[in-house]
């Protein structure tokens, strides 16, 4: 394996592994969903991506590198961490915490709540969620992320 096909691995698994430490961490903590851990999220997420992008620069090509060959190795880098986390995800929601499904559920029913939506346009929204809310489902929309 070349210092190239090295360097996007390694890179790919650290950014997946933060990826997943941030989503542990209001698990782990029991810390309520907040706008605020979101931007938080964010912010960690493009930092690291950008330091991650920086470290392969300077391993790989010396500080001397095209941008298309700056994006295609970021592409990669987001693959590996995105194909780790899916993992993750799915097994997050069958074998460590599937009651978490139902949290979700709960939190989405409660923002209806607030709304003041009609008894209908509830039972219908409840039954889309019962649908869609599942493991499997999660985790495809979390790859598409």
């Amino acid at each position: 394996m070349n210092t190239k096909t090295k360097s996007i691995l390694s890179f790919g698994l650290i950014y997946g592994l933060i990826l997943i430490a941030l989503a542990l961490i209001p698990y782990v903590f029991n810390l309520p969903q907040s706008k605020i851990f979101g931007y938080i999220n964010i912010a960690v997420v493009v930092a690291s991506l950008f330091i991650i992008q920086r470290l392969y620069k300077k391993q790989v090509y010396n500080n001397r590198i095209k941008y298309g060959q700056l994006l295609g190795g970021s592409v990669l880098i987001v693959l590996v961490a995105v194909a780790l986390t899916t993992a993750y995800t799915y097994t997050f929601y069958t074998l460590i915490a599937p009651e978490q499904i139902d949290e979700l559920k709960n939190l989405a029913y409660m923002e209806l709540m607030e709304r003041g939506i009609s008894d209908s346009y509830l039972d219908m929204q409840i039954s889309i969620m019962d649908k869609y809310f599942t493991a499997k489902s999660l985790t495809y929309f979390y790859f598409l992320l």
